[in-house]
């Protein structure tokens, strides 16, 4: 890979993404874990209402895409909320949010890979005739899901466009998988009726048989379910390498969250209405007493479909497999790049972290934040290490640390010039209170955990901001409020920034909003007609 040197790296991320390759990128980080694994874990928590959570969640995620849209608009650059509160709201916020999201997101990774490496030990082992797996080799599990991180770390490290075009075939493989269980579901109910996982709907007792309330145990599934909808937000973290950012951005943050949407309702009222017990969709290390079913999908099917169990398996089985490793990917590009914007801001270090290099792999490659993607990976790997195979913990850990991410996003979107503004203000304040009360029902201990990462980050960040990468942190500053200075002039001239229209704008060395390629012979031309097709598939 070639480098560069320097406070500020020369080489710039290329805006090379259009609707469909955004909208690939946001489906695959959706319908992964969440699909597969967390509709199960939410319907122990409440029984048949998992149906309710499941709307609930969608609506959340609802408010949280169009505050996040006309962010993205507003302020197309990587890092997303991370950038947004810090310019709009404090940058001890902005911190906190970006903070929270790499928390968040590495511990999704670490789920995504360990389920990965579930499905795939129980098509080794033959373990899902009854839906019920024995003890998994957690040592099998563990190393399996360790190889899906390095794999993906090394597809991220290639660039964007060759992950993005395997990201689309994975993608479809989980989709096709997906319509199988849903339409064979569906004949499966009209011939047998419903199973016994619908009773009771609204359930009153938590998989460790503490009681609670029922809506107690409906907004933590809720919760819970949320954090599988956030995958609209890696859409956002890459949008400096989205191409006409201002009218692509929201189109493909909506266009993910109703194409989710409408998958996971589907998943979620087959699988709870065809289940013969709750149990059967309890995810390993949930249930005292119960090992779980470490493929809760592949356990409804081969118990109630009129299909061979095997073929349900292996459709199911590999369908799985796609879509965790497509989270896993995605993740790794998501993480990485909030690292570098983290790392722009002199909230982490700039060498190496903030540091483009070139990959080797053709003419045309894009540079990416090597050093960035390496920590990225690391970070999951470790996670995934220590979790020992415990899905259920490192997810809900996850749902806390994303619910506060969101909860900053939606108050940055209160804060937008009416210059930006596209929503009314109180879809933040709505996204803000709905955020924060969901986030108030998951399980109290990993509060405990979420507020010591937040805390000993917001001591990181006063240090490093304040003391170590004090100049750096105050050319971001600065770069920053110049650079959206531009965008209002542009606007105000006709002349919309970053490519809207294919136009030209005007640039300076440090503008790193606006990708001009130089052609041979001297000629510029714009990057958007220079990768004119990348996504067109």
């Amino acid at each position: 890979m070639t480098s560069t040197g320097g406070a500020v790296p020369p080489l710039q991320l290329r805006r090379q993404l259009g609707v469909v390759g955004a909208v690939g990128l946001g489906l695959s980080s959706i319908i992964g874990t969440g699909v597969y694994v967390t509709i199960g874990h939410a319907a122990q928590i409440t029984g048949g209402g998992v149906l309710v959570a499941t709307a609930i969640a969608c609506l959340t995620a609802t408010f949280n895409a169009l505050n996040s849209a006309q962010l993205a608009a507003a302020m197309p650059v990587s890092g997303g909320t991370y950038e947004y509160a810090y310019r709009l709201v404090h940058p001890a916020v902005g911190f906190a949010a970006g903070w929270m999201f790499l928390c968040a997101k590495t511990a999704s990774a670490a789920s995504s890979a360990l389920a990965f490496a579930s499905y795939l030990m129980a098509l080794i082992n033959g373990d899902f005739t009854n839906g019920t797996s024995s003890t998994p080799d957690l040592g099998a599990v563990t190393g399996i899901a360790v190889g899906v991180i390095l794999v993906a770390t090394l597809l991220a490290l290639v660039g964007l466009k060759q992950s993005n075009q395997a990201n689309w075939t994975i993608l479809t493989i989980s989709l096709v998988s997906l319509t199988y269980f849903i339409i064979t579901g569906i004949v499966a109910a009209a011939q047998n009726g419903t199973g016994g996982a619908l009773t009771p709907f609204w359930s009153t007792t938590l998989p460790d048989h503490r009681d609670r309330s029922p809506v107690a145990n409906l907004l933590e599934a809720s919760a819970l379910m949320f954090v599988a909808f956030t995958g609209y937000g890696r859409v956002a973290t890459l949008g400096d390498e989205v191409r006409r950012p201002r009218t692509t951005l929201p189109r493909a943050i909506m266009a993910t969250v109703l194409a989710s949407a409408a998958v996971y309702m589907g998943v979620a009222a087959v699988a709870i209405v065809t289940a013969p017990t709750l149990t059967d969709l309890a995810p390993p290390g949930l249930l005292p007493g119960t090992p779980g079913s470490r493929v809760p999908l592949i356990a409804v099917a081969t118990a109630a479909f009129p299909v061979a169990s095997l073929a349900s398996a292996v459709i199911l089985g590999v369908g799985a497999m796609a879509a965790t490793a497509a989270v896993v990917l995605n993740l790794v590009l998501g993480v990485s790049r909030m690292v570098y914007a983290l790392a722009k801001r002199g909230d982490l270090p700039p060498r190496p972290f903030a540091v483009l290099v070139t990959p080797p792999v053709g003419n045309r490659a894009a540079p990416v934040p090597a050093a960035a993607v390496v920590f990225s990976g690391a970070i999951m790997v470790a996670i995934a290490v220590a979790v020992r195979g415990a899905i259920a913990k490192s997810w809900t850990l996850s749902s806390v640390t994303v619910l506060i991410y969101y909860a900053a996003c939606n108050v940055a979107a209160m804060r937008l010039d009416a210059r930006d503004r596209r929503y009314p203000v109180w879809f933040g304040a709505a996204g803000t209170v709905v955020c924060l009360g969901l986030a108030a029902f998951v399980d109290p201990p990993m509060w405990i955990v979420a507020g010591g990462l937040l805390g000993g980050g917001l001591l990181w960040h006063v240090v490093a901001r304040y003391v170590i990468f004090k100049d750096q942190a105050r050319k971001a500053e600065v770069a920053a409020k110049e650079e959206q200075e531009r965008w209002w002039r542009a606007r105000g001239t006709g002349n919309e920034a970053h490519g809207e229209e294919g136009e030209e704008v005007e640039s300076d060395p440090g503008d790193d909003t606006v990708r001009l390629a130089a052609a041979p012979g001297g000629a510029v031309k714009d990057r958007d007609e220079e990768d004119e097709g990348v996504d067109r598939k």
